[in-house]
């Protein structure tokens, strides 16, 4: 009895002792950790980076002019740190966008400007459009009902709220998403309307 004791209790030490043995072993090259993180503190190129793709090479959005400048001088970029990068064939994707020029305000019963940015694909205005405006949450087609022969030539004012409370559960992506789609879906309908224009808050 004494003899079976005895051995369980040495196995058990073995167990418990031999990950702090291999630790122990493990040899740590502090000389290497300071030179990464001396290297990240003095001469880190993340701002400079990021500079780059967005103020200078502007909205990357796919097939865009400006999604291809920044591919370039990413690829560039690689080779001045000595690593072989080059641009991959893709697609067909179809046609891209791109922002010229935009420009809105109030304009009664006193002049504002307005800050604001087409969502992508938007089609042109060809010159500017003055009309009035109305508040008409159209996301589905029972919405449109509500509202029909009512937009015709109006300015259309919507805001779908975004779910803060579900971004804070851990599911920002899809409190995006649902925001996304009303996005979409409520353009479409004021367009097929006739409204001449439509402003959502975001």
């Amino acid at each position: 009895m004494l003899q079976k004791r005895y051995t369980t209790t040495i196995a058990v030490l073995t167990a418990v002792l031999l990950p702090f043995s291999l630790i122990a072993e493990e040899k740590v090259d502090l000389y290497t950790m300071h030179r990464i993180r001396a290297e990240e503190q003095a001469n880190s190129k993340v701002m400079d980076t990021l500079f780059y793709l967005t103020d200078v090479n502007g909205p990357r959005l796919t097939n865009s002019p400006g999604f291809f400048a920044s591919a370039d001088w990413i690829v560039g970029r690689l080779k001045e740190y000595g690593i072989s990068a080059k641009l991959e064939k893709w697609g067909p994707f179809g046609r891209s966008w791109q922002l010229k020029k935009f420009y809105a305000a109030m304009v009664t019963p006193q002049y504002q400007p307005l800050i604001g940015f087409p969502l992508a694909w938007t089609a042109s205005t060809n010159g500017p459009v003055t009309a009035e405006a109305v508040i008409a949450q159209v996301y589905t087609d029972a919405d449109m009902e509500k509202w029909k022969g009512k937009l015709k030539g109006k300015i259309v004012l919507f805001n779908h709220a975004f779910d803060k409370q579900l971004a804070a559960q851990g599911l920002g992506g899809d409190a995006y998403g649902q925001a996304v789609t009303y996005r979409g879906a409520g353009p479409s309908l004021a367009a097929s309307a006739g409204s001449v224009g439509l402003l959502g808050a975001k």
